[in-house]
């Protein structure tokens, strides 16, 4: 048994409310009500504040839709990181080499709790080499944000390049 509910509105507030009620499901219906392009912002949103695995695939697409303008890419890696599963961590590693600063750094802010859970060997390993290149980027806290992710994966091979990052 599913339950869930339509949505109309595309504000923030109908947006937090029906987010945090745990629903199954909210379908939004852009057919009969005045969600746009511009709304895309407020559909993360909601997808995010589900916290729902099921979830999962709509964030996945909305990702992938082509030529998306940056400010939509930084929701989407914020609502990913909402999401806290690590299926979402491949979209969060492309988004790590986006040319839009805030979008690197949205995508290295929401791996930092994923990271922080036990990943297998092979997904830590994976992890460290995408967020390792951003150690030198030429925004601060997007270097910081790498700092943490290496940190929080706690594997030596990820801990010794944070040691050897912070003695330079």
């Amino acid at each position: 048994l599913l339950i869930g509910t339509f949505c109309k509105t595309p504000t923030s507030h109908s947006t937090e409310i029906l987010g945090s009620l745990g629903y199954d499901f909210v379908m939004l219906d852009e057919e009969h009500a005045p969600w746009t392009r511009q709304s895309l912002e407020v559909e993360i949103h909601l997808l995010g504040k589900l916290k729902t695995q099921k979830s999962l695939p709509l964030m996945l697409a909305a990702a992938a839709r082509p030529n998306s303008p940056p400010n939509d890419r930084m929701k989407i890696a914020v609502a990913l990181g909402q999401l806290g599963d690590e299926r979402a961590g491949r979209q969060l590693l492309e988004y790590l080499d986006d040319p839009a600063d805030e979008v690197r750094l949205e995508a290295a802010v929401a791996l930092e709790p994923i990271a922080q859970r036990a990943l297998a060997a092979e997904a830590a390993a994976e992890v460290a080499g995408a967020v390792q290149p951003l150690l030198h980027d030429p925004v601060e806290r997007i270097r910081q944000a790498a700092l943490t992710v290496l940190g929080r994966i706690g594997s030596p091979a990820a801990d010794s390049v944070v040691l050897l990052f912070v003695v330079n």
